[in-house]
C-alpha cells in the first residue's frame, strides 16, 4: 500500500508547534540526478533504449542555445547504467531527446509528479512548483537530466514507490490500505 507510517518536518525556531509548510510535502524543488531513473526507466519500458544500447554522451552537447555539460566527462557513448553510475548529465538528456516531450510528459503524469499531491493541496503553503511553460524537446532533455520541473520529497518517494511496484501506481497517504491506480 501507500500507507505513510512516519512522516517528519521541522517546527519553527520560536519553539511553537506550528509548522509554517511540511518540508516534505510542501518543499518543492529540482532534485537533479534523482530525476534521471525516471527517464532511464521510461526510455527502457518503451523499447527505446535496452540495457545494451550505447548512448553518445560528447563532453558538451549544444541545443537551442543551451549547452549540457558533464562535470567529468567519461566515454564518448554510454549504456544506461554508466550514464546512470556516472551521473552523465549529456546521457540523461540524450535519453529525454529520444523519449521526447509528449511521452515524457505523458509517463511523469502517470507518476504524479506534474499536479500537486492531493497531500499539498491539505497542506498549502502556495509554494508554486516550477514547471516547462513550453514543453518542447529542450524541456525534455532538460527534465530527463533532473532541471526545469520542480516535485516535493513525497511525489519522488511515491514515484520510485510506482516503479518498484511494477509501474503500477502508488499513492501516498495517511490512511491504511491506500488503492493503487494504473499502470
Amino acid at each position: 500500500t501507500g500507507q505513510i507510517m512516519a512522516l517528519a518536518s521541522v517546527g519553527r525556531e520560536d519553539g511553537s508547534a506550528e509548522v509554517p509548510w511540511h518540508r516534505a510535502i510542501n518543499n518543492v524543488q529540482e532534485v537533479g540526478q534523482v530525476m534521471s531513473i525516471f527517464a532511464i526507466a521510461q526510455a527502457l519500458d518503451e523499447g527505446i533504449i535496452t540495457q545494451d544500447t550505447q548512448i553518445d554522451t560528447p563532453p558538451t552537447l549544444s541545443v537551442a542555445g543551451f549547452t549540457f555539460r558533464d562535470y567529468r566527462p567519461g566515454a564518448e557513448t554510454m549504456t544506461a547504467e554508466e550514464i546512470l553510475r556516472f551521473s552523465s548529465y549529456v546521457g540523461r538528456a540524450q535519453i529525454g531527446r529520444m523519449i521526447g516531450p509528449e511521452r515524457q510528459q505523458a509517463f511523469l503524469d502517470r507518476l504524479g509528479l506534474l499536479e500537486p499531491h492531493p497531500l499539498e493541496r491539505e497542506y498549502s503553503r502556495g509554494i508554486e512548483p516550477v514547471r516547462p511553460s513550453h514543453w518542447g524537446q529542450l524541456s525534455a532533455m532538460t527534465v530527463a537530466a533532473g532541471y526545469g520541473l520542480s516535485v516535493s520529497p513525497l511525489q519522488i518517494a511515491e514515484a520510485y514507490a510506482s516503479l518498484v511496484n511494477g509501474g503500477t501506481r502508488v499513492q501516498a497517504s495517511f490512511q491504511p490500505d491506500t488503492a493503487t491506480g494504473e499502470r
